[in-house]
């Protein structure tokens, strides 16, 4: 596996495009967006349908219905909230899918607490006391030479791989290798990218003419990602659903609107 980073918040693919029939002959893409791909085939099963809710014609079955049945259930009759959540709300399978985040809280200030005032008795050492010149457990002393409760927490690159988090979520890690380019078919068929294998995927795609394509470059963040996941569930024409016949059909929504206006 490679060592690159995991996919940004937005990552840009270049797609192939034949112009008279605005359909998608394939794309070329780094690490970072065939790693999404690949986290496609890993993702939890909830993970899936809480991003396809909105979606009724998604072939999720019986699934969507056990979902919708275990959010509906009151969290008395869950073992406990952690269980419920990790049935509903699973670590994705690539960090696309996770929105971003707010700024984390500021850490909270430092707690003072006291010391004993004699300090010379060993078993003085072993108390703090939240309120100062409390008497001292062992001597009877007020307690008040102040001190620093310091809390301390593992940094994040201390939580990896054995806590939930799948091996694309994980930045440095991911499924491929990050030194190639790679091709990502219509279909999302995915492979190394090479001179010849442009060129035989033409050859069969049956394009002779070059000057009858076009190369747009597109960005895939998570609105993208979403809208990959659900036309993967559904469509073989993956890229071309969601980066051309999306805008297509905005266009043919305004057109009408536009035609009463003259009329």
């Amino acid at each position: 596996m490679g060592n690159a980073a995991a996919m940004p918040a937005s990552a840009t693919i270049k797609l192939l495009i034949a112009k008279d029939t605005q359909v998608v002959l394939y794309a070329e893409a780094g690490k970072d967006v065939i790693d999404f791909l690949l986290s496609l085939l890993a993702m939890p099963a909830a993970a899936m349908i809480k991003h396809t809710s909105k979606e009724t014609n998604i072939p999720l079955g019986a699934l969507a219905i056990l979902y919708a049945s275990v959010e509906q259930m009151g969290p008395k009759f869950m073992r406990s909230p952690v269980t419920r959540e990790a049935l509903l709300n699973p670590s994705p399978a690539h960090p696309a899918f996770v929105q971003p985040a707010p700024p984390p809280p500021p850490p909270a200030p430092a707690v003072k607490v006291y010391d004993c005032s004699r300090g010379g008795v060993n078993d003085c050492f072993e108390c703090l006391a939240v309120v100062e010149n409390t008497p001292c457990p062992n001597c009877r002393a007020p307690m008040n030479v102040p001190r620093e409760l310091i809390g301390s927490s593992d940094p994040p690159s201390a939580k990896a791989v054995g806590q939930g988090q799948s091996l694309a979520a994980v930045p440095g890690v991911g499924f491929v290798q990050g030194v190639a380019t790679y091709m990502v078919m219509d279909d999302l068929a995915v492979a190394p990218m090479s001179a010849i294998c442009g060129v035989t995927a033409l050859g069969g795609l049956g394009v002779t003419d070059l000057t009858s394509l076009e190369v747009r470059s597109v960005q895939v963040g998570y609105n993208e990602a979403v809208e990959i996941l659900r036309a993967s569930l559904q469509s073989k024409t993956v890229l071309t659903d969601v980066f051309l016949r999306k805008n297509m059909g905005k266009q043919d929504d305004v057109a009408p609107s536009s035609k009463k206006k003259r009329n």
